[in-house]
């Protein structure tokens, strides 16, 4: 992937992406990354990749602004087993007033499905809504408190994505991993398939567009980070969520 496809303004000065990874200035930037040693629990089928294969690599914190922290994760295209790429999905913890944090994401180059879900407090396993968010290259997806999350490569190309988050909480990854994966499985033919280690609900299908709509979320006229920079104080609701569900 070369630097002319990620559109200007959308990175911290002196950082490019090439060769599906992240730079600043002639060295890569620290990260953590994916294997598919870690991936299988996850998977539709297992994948007989070696297993120290990178599945893809997450540059945390490459520009803050306060508590308000700045990622970039990069997923190649790959096949999983019978699975396009995708992240191994999460939830995320509740902050002071009982609600889960957000975080907000910006496709900056390829094509996504975000894969949302929301569970029974008391079952984990009782899935509430599913919902599947088509995203492409400019698209801004706000994951709404309560919805777990995974993203998937669902195109030919690397899939660049950035996300601002409140930066002072853990993901939790236990009931993806517990459950075997998200509530579907997108397969490479661009099926979707249940998970058998849920009690699933129908899925939903929509876009980015329609997905902001359905949940009053606003439209963004700049890049992701171009929006941080000029005012941070606008996401102060990725901190205190209350001001999420008050606002939207």
């Amino acid at each position: 992937m070369a630097t002319k496809n990620i559109a200007p303004g959308t990175l911290p000065e002196g950082f490019s992406i090439k060769n599906d990874s992240l730079f600043k200035g002639k060295e890569e930037a620290p990260h953590d990354a994916r294997t598919v040693s870690r991936m299988q629990k996850v998977l539709h089928a297992k994948s007989d990749l070696p297993s120290e294969t990178v599945t893809y690599k997450m540059y945390r914190g490459i520009w803050q602004k306060g508590t308000m922290r700045f990622d970039v994760t990069i997923l190649p295209p790959m096949l999983l087993g019978d699975e396009p790429n995708k992240t191994f999905g999460h939830y995320h913890p509740s902050g002071k007033d009982g609600i889960p944090f957000p975080e907000i994401y910006e496709v900056l180059s390829g094509e996504a499905h975000f894969l949302l879900q929301t569970h029974d407090p008391k079952n984990i396993s009782q899935t509430e809504r599913a919902i599947l968010v088509s995203a492409k290259k400019g698209d801004i997806v706000l994951m709404q408190p309560y919805f777990g999350h995974l993203t998937i490569n669902s195109g030919k190309a690397p899939l660049a994505l950035a996300n601002l988050v409140f930066a002072n909480f853990s993901s939790d990854y236990s009931a993806y991993e517990k459950l075997h994966g998200g509530a579907f499985y997108e397969l490479a033919g661009g099926s979707l398939v249940p998970n058998a280690h849920y009690l699933t609900c129908p899925l939903e299908k929509t876009s980015a567009a329609d997905f902001a709509k359905a949940f009053g979320h606003p439209k963004f006229s700049h890049s992701l980070y171009e929006l941080a920079q000029k005012d941070i104080s606008q996401f102060a609701f990725l901190e205190n969520p209350l001001l999420l569900l008050k606002k939207y």
